[in-house]
């Protein structure tokens, strides 16, 4: 999609972004939006529609904006004028300026931070046996006694950490129609067992409901005789203590409101058979009419017309409505001001609602129906969120079911013959994690220095950006890839992603080798693309004027992307993988990198797509001819895969799982930490190697270094492969393999992605178990858990996009001050080594110090050297044993010993045995040494030199 103007580009203009190393002192952030008066914008409008063109180049829209008194500096506006210019034609119309206010608005908005990544039910339903004879027909919830802390304290103190507390969970409490009561834990861990039965009637009782009282610690039953039974559960009792016979109607239903506290009377509203409801209020003071004498004021209301033809309700005091359903399959919301009609009405059900309740906090309503459907809805928008189906399936040949929500804990109970617990929009434990960044594993992770934002896609088929310095969320894209299959959408994951050459859009590839160009500020697909049906892509890059796509058709696809020859067939280049490309990399205006699942490495040329150098990294130094060829089709056309036809995800469990084998089998020690002594890396590092003899060696990932010369000394790539070592080649035709060396420190680990600095003087690189490391290449010639972390160039963790926590102030111009207090990730603080603790606190040992002397040194130099010694930390500060440790000084009392000198001799009963002191032989020096010592390393630098022994021949 780029332009033909493209030569035109106004000489003025430059593209800078903050990684190009030059300095802006102050932040100016371009945010028109902000300064731009309603007066202002239509005085712009006018000066687009009165221009010959409608359109405004970089000089003119530079004096419109000096007309308004707003000015920038020349980087500043390039900045700008290049997130205006969508069209990349460096003449910017008036639907590009007014689509980038409205861009600037919608990051402003609260919304987009709150809406939900996860849906509301994400996790599977914990299935019980009910232990009832008959179906279970009520649940009731009987919470522990609260003395001085109400619901929204707790919820305040214990900060998400529900699950454990007693206070907010209590027990659940479920009934049979024979009267047989059940006592469980939150986790539904069986407790007690009761039976509520009639003591006047010989035959047997028929339950219509319970209910907890709390604060008394009460159970109410209530029956088809008519009878209300109040039965003591004090020390684990279950003893009837009061009944209330000969009601006019049978009770159906009941509910219960206390104050924790006491402060007022406690109401249990009764719902009978009539039409009625009644209200039976009493103090709670020393346990009311329940203590040891019976007694109780009775209220008669006669609300006949109320809840005709509604089967359930539910109030939320917080937003002053009222949520009802019945057997017309619709949910109406009611504000408590207007009575006079519903404010919504939610249709989506194909049968009566039976059970609706309200998660405030979350702005969610839920309801169940009589066919056991339940759906969600906002509570503001009106709009159905999710339908959660797993119940028809787990309960299916039932339909009288009973429901109870608990608004702390989270949890819908469902009661039938089976008791089933569901979790409902869980609470963040932030005691164990900080959130997470997707509701799936994240998958790419991008930097846009045109924007200064962070872009994320993840496997759910989402792209986020985010604000990076604030921890906002400023977009979020759902269902970027989709398809159709028997009537369904389903989502697609998102396996590659990348930026143009100008950061303005982003290129994202799918599982299904589908492609598509995002202008991700407005959320609007540009163009949809695809390599080849079913066909994962693996990786993609945009260069000028090309896109390259690879993936599992095991070829390079290059689409075009000029104006007007966009919508072309794309070039396929010639294939000569064997195997699935798993990664590539491109290095501007030299060449191109692939690799493959089985270990096949080929260096192409990027304007003429033609390979010239083939390696295997299981034999690297060995010569491979380069030859073309055919795909292999059968008679439909589509390929018939070599091995299983399964993502990269999936094979790296499969290749652990046989690295586990293989290590049980080997009797290899699997510690969590190994010292990084010379003897244990040489250890690991044989095998690594050991394992190529074993299994096909897969490239996880590779790098090209972009300021490396192209020459046959210097190693300009980097290949990480699954046995843990990173392979350094050059990509000069003359070059090839030049060293490699060992990435990680715990067997089975390997890299799976690298990147650098813009100097290409470190190297960063992440591992399958979760370590991140940085090293220092300069002078080198040789969320699967669901979120995305920001890390300082030292190891010091500055926070996880999406955290519910506050975010540390951080700016794309300033470092972060040295003396700030950072946190630990709770995760990693309950499973981290030593080494992580100290770099993750910064109080690791100084192995490399630095020393600097600002009068002999240059500005760049300062900056630099000040940089690495930041990076390696901190020495340990004196005393190293910590100021509660001493070493135990000397008795006070002199401690002599005494001879009994009394008698003739002195008896021995044992004494030291003391042999001659010989000289000591000196170990024969193993043969690995005495290889070793004898290697000549400048052979790896100059193939001229004579073949190493026991090296393998090249191939002719």
């Amino acid at each position: 999609m780029s332009s033909k103007n493209d030569s035109l580009i106004d000489e003025d203009i430059d593209y800078q972004t903050v990684s190009t190393g030059h300095s802006i002192s102050i932040e100016r952030p371009e945010r028109l939006h902000e300064w731009l008066k309603a007066e202002d914008i239509e005085y712009i409008r006018h000066k687009f529609f009165s221009h010959p063109l409608q359109k405004l180049n970089v000089k003119e829209l530079r004096e419109v904006l000096d007309n308004l008194s707003i000015q920038f500096t020349d980087i500043e506006y390039n900045r700008l004028y290049l997130k205006i210019n969508q069209n990349r034609d460096f003449l910017c119309d008036w639907n590009e300026f007014i689509s980038y206010l409205i861009f600037g608005f919608q990051e402003d908005d609260p919304s987009t931070q709150k809406e939900a990544l996860i849906l509301p039910i994400s996790t599977a339903p914990v299935v019980k046996k009910s232990e009832h004879r008959s179906p279970i027909c009520s649940i009731s919830l009987l919470r522990a006694q609260v003395d001085e802390v109400d619901e929204e304290d707790i919820s305040k103190q214990l900060n998400g950490a529900l699950e454990d507390s007693p206070e907010a969970c209590g027990m659940w409490i479920t009934a049979s129609r024979e009267g047989q009561i059940r006592f469980w834990s939150n986790t539904l861990e069986p407790l007690r067992t009761g039976v509520s039965t009639s003591i006047h009637l010989k035959m047997a009782t028929w339950i219509l409901q319970v209910q907890a009282l709390s604060d008394v610690s009460i159970v109410c039953t209530s029956s088809t005789e008519r009878e209300l039974r109040f039965h003591e559960t004090v020390a684990s009792t279950f003893t009837l203590r009061i009944v209330i016979r000969s009601l006019p109607f049978a009770v159906c239903s009941m509910s219960y409101s206390f104050h924790p506290k006491g402060k007022t009377n406690s109401k249990l509203v009764l719902g009978d058979y009539g039409g009625n409801v009644r209200i039976l209020e009493f103090t709670p003071f020393l346990r009311g009419p329940f203590q040891s004498k019976p007694g109780a004021a009775l209220v008669e209301l006669f609300w006949t017309d109320v809840l005709k033809g509604v089967s359930c309700f539910s109030v939320s005091e917080k937003n002053n409505i009222v949520v009802t359903g019945g057997p017309d399959t619709f949910v109406r919301v009611w504000d408590v001001y207007i009575s006079s009609k519903p404010s919504g009405i939610l249709t989506g059900h194909n049968g009566g609602v039976v059970y609706i309740f309200v998660q405030a906090e979350e702005k969610k309503i839920y309801s169940v129906d009589y066919h056991k459907i339940i759906k969600i809805w906002h509570m503001t928008e009106y709009t159905l969120l999710q339908t959660f189906g797993d119940l028809v399936r787990i309960l299916s040949s039932e339909t009288d079911l009973c429901y109870m929500y608990h608004p702390l804990s989270r949890d819908l109970l469902v009661g039938g013959r089976k008791l089933i617990s569901i979790k409902c929009c869980a609470r963040i434990r932030v005691d164990l994690t900080d959130g997470n960044t997707h509701a799936a594993p994240v998958s790419v992770v991008l930097y846009n220095g045109l924007f200064r934002n962070v872009v994320t896609c993840g496997l759910d088929s989402y792209i986020i950006v985010w604000d990076p310095w604030t921890g906002r969320r400023k977009i979020i894209m759902k269902s970027c890839h989709t398809k159709m299959e028997y009537g369904e959408t389903i989502d697609i994951e998102i396996t590659a992603a990348c930026f143009d050459p100008l950061e303005q859009f982003l290129l994202t590839g799918a599982r299904d080798g589908s492609l598509k160009i995002w202008n991700y500020n407005n959320a609007v697909c540009m163009r949809n693309m695809s390599i080849m049906p079913e066909h994962e892509v693996t990786a993609v890059i945009w260069v000028v004027e090309r896109i390259l796509a690879v993936g599992w058709d095991q070829q390079v696809t290059e689409f075009n992307d000029v104006e007007g020859r966009e919508y072309g067939d794309p070039k396929k280049w010639t294939k000569f993988h064997n195997d699935d490309i798993t990664c590539a990399d491109v290095k501007l205006g030299e060449g191109v990198v692939t690799a493959t699942y089985s270990g096949e490495l080929i260096f192409w040329k990027l304007e003429t797509g033609q390979p010239y150098r083939r390696y295997s990294v299981a034999d690297p130094t060995r010569f491979i001819e380069l030859k073309h060829r055919d795909s292999d089709e059968n008679a439909t056309g589509r390929r018939v895969s070599q091995h299983l036809s399964i993502s990269r995800f999936v094979r790296k469990s499969i290749s652990e799982g046989i690295l586990r084998m293989e290590t049980q089998m080997n009797k290899k020690p699997t510690s969590f930490e190994h010292t990084f002594s010379d003897a244990d890396l040489r250890d690991d590092l044989a095998y690594a190697l050991s394992l190529r003899s074993t299994r096909p060696v897969s490239v996880q990932a590779v790098l090209f270094l972009q300021t490396r010369p192209m020459t046959k000394e210097h190693g300009s790539i980097f290949v990480a492969l699954d046995t843990g070592i990173i392979q350094v080649y050059s990509h000069h035709q003359r070059g090839g393999y030049l060293n490699e060396f060992l990435s990680t420190h715990r067997t089975g680990d390997c890299v799976l992605t690298m990147a650098t600095d813009r100097k290409n003087r470190y190297l960063f690189t992440g591992t399958a178990f979760g370590y991140i490391k940085i090293w220092h290449v300069a002078n080198y010639c040789g969320s699967h858990d669901c979120s995305c972390r920001l890390w300082s160039l030292g190891g010091r963790y500055l926070g996880t996009l999406g955290t519910p926590l506050p975010w540390l102030k951080l700016s794309p111009f300033e470092t972060v001050e040295e003396d700030h207090r950072y946190r630990l990730p709770p995760d990693i603080k309950k499973v981290a080594s030593s080494t992580t603790m100290k770099v993750i606190t910064g109080v690791q040992e100084e192995k490399r110090p630095v020393h600097y002397d600002p009068k002999t040194a240059d500005d760049e130099e300062a900056v630099e050297a000040e940089a690495t010694a930041r990076m390696y930390g901190k020495p340990l500060k004196e005393p190293i044993l910590g100021k509660y440790f001493a070493l135990p000084g000397k008795s006070a009392t002199e401690q002599r010993i005494d001879l009994d000198t009394s008698l003739s001799y002195i008896p021995v009963f044992t004494h030291l045995k003391i042999h001659e002191a010989d000289d000591i032989e000196r170990p024969p020096t193993p043969p690995a040494i005495r290889k070793i010592s004898n290697e000549d390393y400048m052979e790896f630098y100059d193939p001229n030199k004579k073949e190493r022994p026991g090296q393998k021949k090249r191939d002719a």
